[in-house]
């Protein structure tokens, strides 16, 4: 059969014009090869598996085809196939040992073109492995320049545009995340450079937009507004693609909040055109589920008007079945109802003590969820007792003690000022006296409520205490993004609820980096918290000299929020809080 098909492919490719010459040499090729080697034909299938997103079948394919195939070149188109069904599935680490094999592979061969082709491939795992967990998998983002450099060095000896500003931009991405922002941008540029000389379009749109984002990441939304505009322009001068619609509402939502942030009040423009292209997204998706249903009904109404024939032949039979049955089941129903009579009985008196017990039950569980509803509003009425009167002692302290002390400094100050002679050296160690107070009660005071907190907000806050309580065996990173001044109770309840656990962190963790990250988006506060110490079993009771993780999590649960807590032993600790912000009435 492989060899008919042969001498048909050969036949057709003779007829073929001049022009296409070339085309039936190819073919003519491939069906010799069909003829001498069975396994292309099982890897064309297997490819055709997966170009129709068939993924189970096709990683069925390529596995049987790897393991029996004694073609290294098969082998691996194979375990590239495999690796990128593996990347579809998540499954990263295995993802990444088929790219290895792939590599291999393509060294032994000398294919330099699949060898980069696999470099790039094998960068992007190792990014998508950290970016699961900066902390605990940050060896990945080293793998990943590593890559890109051997990437960018065999590109010297083959130019290859197109893999090249890939592997830049993965430059871009190791340098961003060291904080190195000037070498990530230098990347980024050399490889929106390369796609202008490629002509590619959506390649520099994307760029164009990750450039921008990285602008807003620095708080620089002139540069980003800049950016956004750049890429806007050629998306409007280019051809209609797949994408374009996407792309345009995702620039017009970035635009909107760039110029909101330069107070542009064309930000309302822009964000009701990423709206209306939305909405326009949304219609589409409904108009083709009811094109699906209508089809569907008509079907269903082809089907019906069959179904109705053999029905009527049919119900002649099901009625004289049905009399008879009925006789049947009315005799039976006689001998039965007398001894269903009688189980009834004796199911009603079971029946009524299980509702009694039921209900016994449900009164105990309601009890016992009022008493812990009760302890969690006594438990928060202490706490915001505690911080209020923390507050109010602060403010005293502040306000009211010092400015007595410093009125006494400058009275003193003034009576010095009187003697022509030598002064009495009372009145210097009442004054030292007196700086040595005003110290003491302005540092009881920061430490009662960081007056950062009261004056410049929640995220200068975060911010000075992670710097404050850094030191060299530990650092504490901060992110925070979109944060603004809130209702000041909520921001104080906030700050505490977070310096308690890195206050935790610091006595019990033995972590050498953790980081503290905060978002505000869509009227919630988004909060996340890691660190890569010992970690501990969460389901073991800690000692804790502050509030402890049981009544945090009680604090939260009054203010409406989320708590989840993940740790194990010797694999560090990750919480993530969800609260609905409280905004300034």
């Amino acid at each position: 059969m492989i060899k008919k098909i042969a001498i048909l492919l050969l036949f057709l490719t003779s007829i073929c014009t001049a022009h296409k010459k070339s085309i039936a040499i190819v073919n003519s090729t491939m069906a010799i090869d069909f003829v001498q080697n069975p396994d292309i034909n099982y890897l064309a299938n297997a490819k055709l598996l997966f170009n129709q997103n068939k993924l189970e079948q096709a990683l069925e394919s390529f596995l049987k085809i790897s393991n029996t195939s004694e073609n290294s070149e098969i082998k691996g188109e194979c375990f590239y196939y495999i690796s990128q069904i593996l990347l579809k599935s998540k499954r990263l680490k295995k993802a990444l040992e088929y790219t290895d094999k792939t590599i291999n592979i393509a060294s032994k061969t000398a294919d330099t073109t699949k060898i980069i082709d696999n470099y790039i491939v094998a960068a992007k795992i190792h990014f998508k492995i950290y970016s699961q967990d900066s902390i605990s998998f940050s060896k990945h983002l080293d793998s990943l320049s590593y890559y890109a450099h051997k990437g960018l060095y065999l590109i010297k000896q083959y130019p290859y545009l197109k893999a090249e500003s890939s592997l830049y931009h993965s430059l871009s991405i190791y340098h961003y995340y060291h904080r190195n922002k000037t070498r990530s941008e230098n990347y980024v540029l050399k490889s929106l450079d390369i796609e202008k000389l490629r002509k590619d379009t959506i390649a520099q749109i994307l760029i164009l937009n990750t450039l921008a984002g990285n602008k807003l990441g620095e708080n620089n939304y002139a540069a980003a507004n800049k950016f956004y505009q750049q890429a806007y322009t050629l998306l409007s001068k280019a051809k209609d693609y797949p994408k374009k619609t996407k792309h345009k509402q995702m620039l017009y939502t970035n635009l909107a909040w760039t110029k909101y942030n330069l107070k542009d009040y064309k930000a309302y423009d822009y964000l009701a055109k990423a709206n209306s292209i939305n909405d326009s997204l949304r219609d589409l998706e409904f108009d083709g589920i009811i094109s699906e249903v209508e089809a569907k009904h008509n079907v269903d109404i082809i089907k019906q008007n069959s179904e109705k024939r053999r029905i009527k032949e049919v119900q002649f039979r099901e009625k004289m079945q049905l009399w008879g049955g009925l006789l049947i089941l009315g005799t039976l129903g006689l001998a039965i109802s007398f001894w269903i009579y009688r189980k009834n009985s004796k199911l009603n008196e079971e029946n009524i003590q299980l509702q009694f017990n039921q209900s016994k039950l449900l009164k105990e569980k309601e009890l016992e969820k009022l008493k812990s509803d009760t302890q969690i509003k006594i438990l928060n009425a202490t706490l915001d007792g505690k911080e209020s009167e923390r507050k109010q002692i602060a403010e005293t302290l502040h306000d009211s003690v010092s400015a007595l002390l410093s009125a006494a400094n400058l009275h003193l100050q003034a009576s010095k000022s009187q003697y022509k002679g030598e002064v009495p050296i009372e009145i210097n160690k009442t004054q030292d006296i007196i700086d040595e107070a005003s110290s003491k009660i302005r540092n009881l005071s920061h430490e009662l409520i960081s007056s950062v907190l009261l004056k410049f907000g929640l995220s200068f806050a975060i911010q000075d205490f992670c710097e404050k309580y850094s030191n060299s065996q530990i650092e504490i990173i901060s992110n925070i993004k979109n944060i603004g001044r809130y209702d000041q109770n909520f921001e104080i309840k906030i700050n505490n609820i977070i310096e308690e656990f890195i206050n935790n962190i610091l006595k019990h963790s033995k972590a050498s980096q953790a980081s503290v990250s905060i978002l505000a988006f869509q009227k919630s506060l988004f909060i996340s918290i890691k660190d890569d110490g010992i970690g501990f079993n969460p389901k073991k009771k800690q000692k804790s000299d502050g509030i402890g993780i049981n009544q945090i999590e009680a604090r939260i649960k009054m203010m409406q929020g989320e708590f989840l807590l993940d740790s194990k032993v010797n694999e560090g600790t990750k919480i993530e809080i969800t609260v609905p912000i409280i905004y300034k009435t």
